[in-house]
């Protein structure tokens, strides 16, 4: 029996702490999952000590192993297999209205879980380094490259690590300390990745990863950490969440440059005006 269902089997049984507790769980599983305990503490006006206590009272040694199996269950019910036997055993339709909204969804949860602070030493480290290199696999690989592309265009050196003539992990060899590294990871993970990253932390390199779960196995050897929600009916990942998170870093870059760029800037609008090369 899953963990959620546990739970609601014994809701009537629950203290009043603990209640509130579940009922904040399960309007968002994979939000409550990502909170630290000081947070659900504060936003539902309790103690620690009774996060704790409903965490052995459901089974686990601790607060952590709760959280841990709680986000494995999440992680689990994220297949695209599972979405859509759920989607049709709860008889639901499909509207546009409601894949706006878990869009939206995404989107805020993304700006959420923003880590200001980290944010902006982020921010401040594109700025000073000439190294930016970016990373991904699968679905991933197309927010790096967007990331990229929009880096590039402002005028900074900024490079996909692409798996084409060599693995991933060669290409991160070829790379200097002093690279800035962002990598983007969301389900299901990668092995190769996970080597790729690990070999960079062993080079001191700075890094950055994007991901969508505290489960995510490059965690461990990042220095900056960023969680985008990826939430979709039917498909594995959405990139809207990830994609706001990159307009929201280059758009910041840009903002920083304002009184250096104005050069870059009208040469790329020459370009676009050429009508050798667009259409009018």
């Amino acid at each position: 029996m899953r963990l959620l269902e546990k739970l609601r089997l014994r809701y009537s049984e629950m203290t009043e702490g603990e209640k509130l507790i579940y009922n904040l769980m399960t309007k968002n599983v994979k939000e409550f999952s990502l909170k630290p305990i000081g947070a659900v503490a504060e936003e539902l006006q309790i103690s620690k000590t009774t996060l704790m206590r409903f965490a052995k009272s459901s089974g686990f040694n601790g607060y952590a192993e709760f959280k841990q199996a709680l986000q494995e269950e999440e992680l689990l019910d994220s297949s695209p297999a599972v979405k859509l036997k759920k989607f049709m055993n709860n008889h639901v339709i499909l509207t546009a209205e409601k894949i706006r909204q878990q869009e939206i969804e995404n989107i805020h949860h993304t700006f959420q879980n923003l880590n200001k602070e980290d944010f902006d030493r982020i921010v401040d480290t594109i700025l000073s380094t000439n190294s930016i290199r970016t990373m991904g696999w699968g679905i991933s690989s197309y927010a790096a490259e967007v990331l990229t592309l929009r880096l590039k265009l402002i005028g900074l050196k900024c490079e996909t690590l692409q798996r084409r003539t060599a693995t991933l992990v060669e290409e991160v060899s070829r790379l200097a300390p002093s690279a800035l590294f962002i990598t983007f990871e969301f389900r299901p993970y990668m092995y190769e990745v996970l080597d790729a990253v690990r070999l960079a932390k062993s080079r001191n390199m700075t890094l950055v990863l994007v991901t969508d779960t505290p489960q995510c196995p490059l965690i461990e050897f990042v220095d900056y950490i960023f969680y985008c929600e990826t939430e979709t009916e039917f498909f594995g990942n959405s990139l809207i969440g990830p994609l706001f998170w990159v307009n929201l870093l280059t758009s910041e870059v840009i903002y920083r440059m304002k009184d250096n760029i104005m050069d870059t800037l009208e040469r790329q609008q020459e370009i676009l005006t050429n009508l050798r090369y667009y259409i009018p």
